[in-house]
């Protein structure tokens, strides 16, 4: 079961903030800042031991008894054990991480991966949230320290720190620390791009948190209300392509780092081309998907391509056609239940650049059929909208034409 299909939303509440990091908030702020969430819809609530030594569970706990319990969903994580002993905190040692939570409780914070100590800190979390369960425990600070370049493939992610730890909306932290100087100058220009574009730049840094295909939520902290009201309104805003463009082009983003997929309503403003191709198949939906719904899966349905190799977790593939050309795409967003991806191309022999294409099967329920939609945009290099145009067309056609075919088999 994914934790997609499992939460009840996109954006949750991260509560770190609850637990004094960086500075002491007042209880009733705190509260007050829980109860801005819960208003404003958000019913996926995150906390941890570690935040605060305690203290961010403890509050949030407080708000949450006051609400259904099976209205929302409630996760914290393991891998830390909070003691009775209690400590110096603004000497901790936590490594980079030490000083966090120094206005935090001052109970003694150890490390504790072991089965033992996994069931006693959930004990000791369903206490201090006054609860009598949990619906998601996470084991803190898993990365790719530990699990290798496979380890996105392997997990359903939720993006903890989505602001980068305040620096992207006007604070002076990054990644926890104080912000150095190269950060500054860089998120000077992200800002500047931003506004160039009429973007806010609290929804460029969510949208862009969720872009990435295993990304099932998005947890922002929060330490006063109207930071949700401005987080739900980060996640609604239309962010233009032209502006992840220019990003990339700036050297701001990454080359392979996935961003939102593009809707039809930006096209103009980047002066892109587009073709969209359908057809209608007498088979379901879902036996439609689960012949094309893998992304390794082209060979089995699209006669011109007879072989994918994956790569990268499954997030890569490097396609030769039966002429020989090598094309390597790159998943750039999927979606199971709606039974879609979205891909963008990182090699290939065609006159275009930034070309992103979409798969996607619907349901036709009066005919007890499926249509299948295949879609493209890409910006023309040295050849006509038109030209572009029909070599795509003529692409998604032939390959429909052979699901068709395969179907039919």
């Amino acid at each position: 079961m994914s934790i997609k299909s499992f939460l009840p939303g996109r954006l949750g509440f991260g509560s770190a903030p609850l637990g004094n990091m960086y500075r002491a908030i007042p209880d009733e702020e705190a509260a007050a800042t829980v109860e801005a969430a819960w208003d404003k819809g958000i019913r996926y609530f995150d906390t941890a031991p570690f935040y605060g030594a305690g203290l961010a569970e403890i509050r949030l706990g407080e708000v949450l008894a006051a609400h259904p319990r099976d209205e929302f969903v409630l996760s914290t994580k393991v891998g830390r054990i909070i003691l009775d002993e209690v400590e110096d905190t603004s000497s901790r040692d936590l490594g980079e991480k030490g000083g966090w939570f120094e206005h935090g409780r001052p109970n003694k914070i150890v490390y504790d991966y072991s089965a033992d100590g996994t069931h006693r800190s959930i004990e000791d979390s369903l206490t201090r949230l006054k609860r009598d369960r949990l619906d998601i425990v996470w084991v803190h600070d898993v990365s790719q320290d530990f699990h290798g370049d496979e380890w996105l493939a392997v997990y359903d992610i939720v993006a903890g720190g989505p602001y980068s730890s305040g620096v992207l909306v006007g604070g002076t932290h990054f990644e926890y620390p104080k912000a150095p100087a190269n950060i500054i100058a860089k998120v000077k220009r992200i800002t500047s791009l931003a506004e160039r574009h009429g973007v806010g730049i609290k929804a460029a840094a969510l949208q862009f948190s969720l872009a990435h295909p295993v990304t099932a939520a998005a947890i922002p902290g929060a330490s006063r209300p109207s930071r949700i009201t401005e987080d739900v309104a980060a996640l609604n805003e239309t962010v233009p392509a032209a502006f992840w463009a220019a990003l990339r082009q700036e050297k701001l983003l990454a080359p392979d780092a996935p961003y939102p997929p593009l809707k039809h309503t930006w096209l103009q403003e980047i002066n892109m081309a587009t073709t969209t191709t359908s057809i209608d198949l007498p088979v379901s939906p879902d036996r439609v998907w689960r012949l094309i719904g893998g992304f390794g899966s082209l060979p089995d349905w699209l006669p011109f391509i007879p072989t994918s190799e994956l790569d990268e977790g499954g997030r890569v593939r490097r396609l030769t056609t039966e002429k020989g050309d090598v094309l390597v795409e790159r998943l750039e967003a999927f979606d199971n239940q709606a039974r879609t991806y979205t891909y963008s191309v990182i090699q290939h022999p065609f006159p275009v650049t930034d070309y992103r294409s979409t798969i996607a099967v619907h349901e036709v329920p009066e005919a007890q059929a499926s249509q299948v939609e295949w879609s493209g945009t890409f910006t023309p290099v040295g050849v006509s909208d038109e030209e572009a145009i029909t070599l795509f067309h003529g692409i998604y056609a032939d390959g429909l034409a052979g699901l068709k075919q395969t179907l039919s088999a």
